[in-house]
């Protein structure tokens, strides 16, 4: 064994071994830079498309936060609403003039308590309605940013292997994929 790698590194010295030169396609050396470009591309993409899932996960959180809210001041709502109810009976079954009008003055405030509780709670159904629409759109994006994502993938490996084989037929559907990839990603970032 020992032997074989001195005899090759003795040829190696004495410029006995040939040098051989493939032919290489006009396109070839523009196979890494398209490479380069594309994989330069999906980064971009792939940070882009985390970003967009982070702020969906946001918006619905927050979406979360006012339906809460939402249900809270809804809760007191209707307790103030029983409360009321149970006041009213009781103004229906009092006797006494007193205990009316206390009864009554009581009724009167929940009552006016009402109304503020309900304008909130539907504020809030409102918030919690334009949050859950920016999940949808941030989530729409990050799927659309997803498949050119994977169009642009797509473009990466074909041209490796347009690159092994020095196809020519390779390297236009290499070039072809490349052009929808990008064309994809620029549509997309235009709309976000």
């Amino acid at each position: 064994m020992w032997q074989a790698w001195k005899n090759l590194l003795k040829a190696l010295q004495s410029n006995e071994v040939r040098q051989i030169t493939i032919s290489e396609p006009w396109w070839y050396p523009g196979m890494a830079v398209i490479t380069g470009i594309l994989a330069a591309i999906s980064g971009i993409i792939y940070v882009r498309t985390a970003t967009l899932g982070n702020d969906a996960v946001y918006y619905s959180n927050q979406a979360v936060l006012a339906q809460t809210q939402a249900s809270d001041f809804w809760a007191e709502y209707e307790s103030d609403s029983g409360k009321a109810k149970t006041v009213e009976i009781g103004l229906l079954l009092a006797s006494s003039v007193k205990v009316k009008a206390e009864l009554q003055k009581q009724y009167d405030d929940y009552r006016k308590r009402q109304p503020p509780l309900k304008d909130k709670a539907k504020e809030y159904e409102s918030i919690r309605d334009q949050q859950l629409k920016m999940t949808d759109k941030k989530m729409h994006d990050r799927s659309g940013l997803n498949i050119a994502g994977m169009i642009i993938q797509l473009g990466i490996g074909l041209a490796s292997i347009s690159a092994l084989t020095k196809r020519h037929i390779m390297f236009l559907m290499t070039i072809a994929v490349s052009i929808a990839g990008i064309g994809a990603t620029g549509f997309i970032f235009l709309r976000l």
